[in-house]
């Protein structure tokens, strides 16, 4: 790996917009 800050950022950010993208789902199926 000639990147591995790269690599490891990218992931992160990945895993950041997965995880939101989870809470609004999870917020859309709550009752009001």
């Amino acid at each position: 790996m000639s990147r591995p800050t790269a690599a490891l950022a990218a992931t992160r950010h990945a895993t950041a917009l997965s995880h939101r993208r989870a809470s609004e789902v999870y917020q859309e199926t709550l009752p009001p």
